[in-house]
């Protein structure tokens, strides 16, 4: 998926195009579906912990028609921020292969396979949030309106250049590839053993919990 610029539409369509007939080929399962998956469900991820960082996702759902609440006064850490972006990214690659196999992406209307899965997160993400804030009391209404800190205008080119350099840093950023795979796999809904076993390097489950333990705890100490 990394081979054609992305600035090249042109052919990043028609390699999207191929890529999805190849899955379909391959009835959207087995190693290559499991693969593309989790390049998409990387992506994602980076992209999602930009937006949820910036409050750019708000913006994102308001262009929808999608209105959702500020999260309450003394939340909103990283570790927040990143378990939303892993359980939206969660969510929508389960419904997303359903959606590549009755054809609901059309290369003709201009949208590339990671625009179009994003399109698709942005849609999940509101249950998803919704679920979050009932965890604590004295949530606002869903009609309230969004949070003055977060941008309330469309974006323009400066941002979304900027969201997707943001998107590079976070995924970059994570400490070691392991971890990062862990990450991933976790948002696809592998067990800690299940991931264990694909990362291989002798890791374990316990120590795959514990990486993703540590490291969600470092993030909340920095939030």
């Amino acid at each position: 998926m990394g081979d054609v610029p992305e600035d090249d539409d042109g052919a990043r369509h028609k390699a999207d195009q191929e890529l999805v007939e190849f899955l379909a080929a391959h009835g959207f399962a087995g190693p290559a579906y499991t693969r593309f998956a989790e390049e998409m469900a990387a992506y994602a991820l980076a992209v999602l912990t930009a937006w949820l960082h910036t409050g750019m996702i708000f913006v994102r759902c308001a262009e929808k028609g999608i209105k959702l609440p500020r999260p309450p006064t003394g939340t909103w850490s990283k570790d927040d921020q990143l378990e939303l972006a892993l359980e939206t990214v969660a969510v929508a690659i389960r419904s997303f292969q359903q959606h590549l196999r009755s054809g609901r992406w059309d290369p003709g209307k201009g949208a590339s396979l990671r625009t179009f899965f994003i399109g698709h997160c942005t849609y999940q993400f509101p249950d998803t949030y919704k679920k979050w804030l009932r965890a604590f009391d004295g949530i606002r209404s869903p009609d309230s309106g969004l949070d003055e800190r977060w941008p309330d205008s469309r974006p323009g080119p400066e941002d979304l250049m900027a969201d997707r350099d943001q998107a590079d840093r976070a995924l970059a950023s994570l400490p070691d590839h392991t971890l990062r795979a862990a990450l991933v796999l976790t948002s696809l809904g592998y067990n800690h053993a299940e991931i264990a076993e694909l990362i291989g390097e002798d890791a374990t489950a316990r120590s795959v919990e514990g990486a993703l333990y540590r490291f969600r705890r470092k993030r909340g100490e920095r939030s």
